[in-house]
Order: structure tokens, then C-alpha cells, then sequence
């Protein structure tokens, strides 16, 4: 599929550097026609491309998500069964470092969702913040409200793994990079829009 689109974008790029030469206008209709309609389909196909990508990615992260649900029921049932046990008496040492494993990865789970909630949080705090600048700004003004934005929120995300005894995790700069790259997406944007 990748080829697909990487061909159609090549054509694209040929497509234009061929229209804005002078030696275009003497082809023949027909031959414009075939060739409007390859840039026409190949426009379509890079747009179809990127559409399915996007669902794919949407679709693994709710698989991801349904996995998550999932192991986390097959715990807790794992941990009732144990439970049962114990009040049974049937309880053995082997049990009991199998109930400890249990509760350490269902832990980890739970921690791994909640970096997830904590991630969408910020973003969406960020873009709530963002959206509330005033548009009468030049963009100086815009680039520069934007920017104290963005280290407030910096410095809560610093406070809150450094409340925690966390600030050099690896949680803290996956949940860093993972909001620069929004933001550096959201500013390009922002500047495309103002040009």
C-alpha cells in the first residue's frame, strides 16, 4: 500500500513539474486529458492512503485498549479463584508469590492507563488553553501568549512526577515527547493558517 501512495506522490510532483513548463500547452488535448486524469487518480489514491492509515491507527489503539480490558478481567479472576482458595484452606506458598504476580502486573496495567488518562488531560488542557487566545493577536502575540502556555503546562508535568518521586522516569519524557509532538503539530497548523 505504501507504494502505492509513494508512486501517486511522485506522479503528483512530476505531474506539477510538467504543467508549469512552457512545452505542456503544445501537447495534444488528449494527452493533457490522460494526464489530468493519472493526477486526478493519483490524488485520490495518496488521499485514501492517509485515511486508511489514520483508521488503522485509531483501530490499534482500540484493540490495545480491549487487550488492557481483558487482561485485566482474566486478573481479577485469576486473584478471586486465589481468593477462594484461601478461604479454603488450600492456600500453598506457590499461591501466594502467584498472588503477589498477579497484583504487581495488574498494578502495572492500572499505572499504564493512568499515564494514558494523564497524557489526554494535559493535551486536552493545553488545546483548551490555546483555543481561549484572544484572535484579534498578531501572531507575534499569539506565538508568544502560546509559548507561556506551554511552560505552564511543562512545569505541571514537571511538578506532578516530582511530587511523585518520578521526575527522572521514563514516563515523565514519554508524556513530554509525546506533547511536544502535538504541539509542534498544532503550531504548524496554526502557522499555515496565518500565511
Amino acid at each position: 500500500m505504501k507504494v502505492i501512495y509513494y508512486s501517486s506522490i511522485f506522479y503528483l510532483g512530476a505531474f506539477a513539474i510538467v504543467v508549469a513548463f512552457p512545452f505542456f500547452t503544445r501537447w495534444h488535448w488528449l494527452i493533457k486529458l490522460a494526464v489530468a486524469l493519472l493526477a486526478f487518480v493519483a490524488l485520490i489514491l495518496s488521499i485514501a492512503y492517509q485515511h486508511l492509515e489514520k483508521k488503522t491507527e485509531e483501530l490499534d489503539k482500540r484493540i490495545a485498549e480491549m487487550r488492557d480490558e481483558q487482561r485485566t478481567q482474566v486478573i481479577s479472576k485469576k486473584l478471586d479463584d486465589l481468593k477462594e482458595k484461601e478461604k479454603k484452606g488450600l492456600f500453598t506458598d506457590k499461591d501466594y508469590l502467584n498472588r503477589i504476580a498477579l497484583q504487581l502486573e495488574e498494578l502495572t496495567i492500572n499505572i499504564e492507563s493512568q499515564s494514558k488518562l494523564v497524557r489526554q488531560q494535559y493535551l486536552t488542557a493545553y488545546f483548551d488553553e490555546v483555543a481561549k487566545i484572544p484572535a484579534f493577536y498578531t501572531w507575534e502575540e499569539w506565538k508568544e501568549t502560546e509559548g507561556i502556555l506551554y511552560s505552564r503546562i511543562l512545569n505541571g508535568i514537571n511538578g506532578i512526577f516530582n511530587l511523585r518521586g518520578m521526575f527522572s522516569s521514563s514516563e515523565r519524557v514519554a508524556l513530554i515527547d509525546e506533547f511536544n509532538k502535538e504541539r509542534d503539530k498544532y503550531l504548524k497548523a496554526k502557522e499555515r493558517q496565518n500565511k
